[in-house]
């Protein structure tokens, strides 16, 4: 059966979409039609068959991966992605908490998913969004990341922060490109690029369409389908009218929360990686 050479695991709204669109630009590296394909937390009951056909069309590809944001806080995925690919290479790129709940928080409102995702109003308040335990089990980085480290030699994952990426996203591609022992010097248009910003939904309406459809679809096996449709340029253009300007700004004692969250979880993290977070995570709270 057909096996990924990586995986990245997580997080979410850390550059995913636009490190897949990389990837699949790129002539050594073979993904799969769909992001997010959520075998390892979400249909490992489907089988290794069903999985191992995702990867059934890399021919000579020299690295082969899939992409699932969610791997990286699920227990249950860390032990079936050892069990299954002990010698896999894990990717995972961490955002500065304050301005991933910003993201999340938006992401979520944009496609009408927090009732479904996680069982509160879709108006729920940001502040009490980063209060959930699930919010705040996503931000607990050390004890998500540990659990990996674990279980692979750290020659086996790769860390990177978000703000690389803003910095000079050729340069955090190159990265990824020679963990993944693939021609580093390849670029593409798309390495210049913004993907999958917080977009305005033409109605309510529309948001539950895209939501519950991406879900139909994925419950039936049709994972690449889903994929491919989200990929279409028609798609969002049929769903979203541009970009969302209707975007929260958290307060001085939300973003004081988060920070208190980062800052106790920064020696263990720090520990874990063997390198300081970036300065900027870490910049003086301003007023509103």
């Amino acid at each position: 059966m057909h096996r990924p050479d990586f995986l990245y695991i997580g997080m979410p709204r850390a550059g995913s979409t636009w490190l897949y669109e990389v990837l699949r630009a790129h002539p050594d590296i073979y993904v799969p039609p769909a992001k997010d394909i959520y075998f390892f937390d979400r249909y490992f009951d489907r089988g290794l068959k069903w999985y191992s056909d995702f990867f059934k069309e890399a021919g000579t590809a020299k690295a082969a991966g899939e992409l699932s944001h969610d791997y990286y806080y699920s227990p249950e995925a860390a032990k079936r992605i050892h069990h299954t690919l002990p010698e896999v290479r894990l990717i995972c790129c961490l955002r500065e908490p304050i301005s991933w709940a910003v993201s999340a928080y938006n992401y979520s409102r944009m496609l009408k998913t927090l009732k479904p995702a996680f069982g509160v109003p879709d108006d729920i308040s940001f502040g009490e969004f980063i209060r959930l335990p699930q919010i705040t089990h996503m931000l607990d980085y050390s004890e998500n990341l540990k659990r990996y480290y674990d279980l692979f030699a750290p020659e086996q994952i790769l860390v990177l922060f978000f703000d690389e990426l803003g910095e000079d996203a050729e340069a955090f591609s190159q990265k990824v490109f020679s963990f993944l022992e693939v021609d580093q010097e390849f670029t593409h248009a798309v390495v210049g690029e913004k993907i999958n910003p917080v977009m305005k939904p033409r109605s309510p309406l529309a948001a539950k369409l895209v939501y519950q459809g991406g879900r139909m679809l994925r419950k039936c096996g049709l994972t690449n389908l889903a994929g491919a449709i989200k990929r279409h340029p028609l798609f969002w253009r049929t769903f979203f009218n541009g970009p969302d300007s209707d975007k929260c700004e958290p307060s001085i004692e939300d973003k004081k929360y988060l920070r208190g969250m980062l800052e106790h979880d920064q020696p263990a993290l720090e520990s874990l990686l063997g390198r300081t977070l970036p300065e900027a995570w870490f910049a003086p709270i301003q007023k509103d």
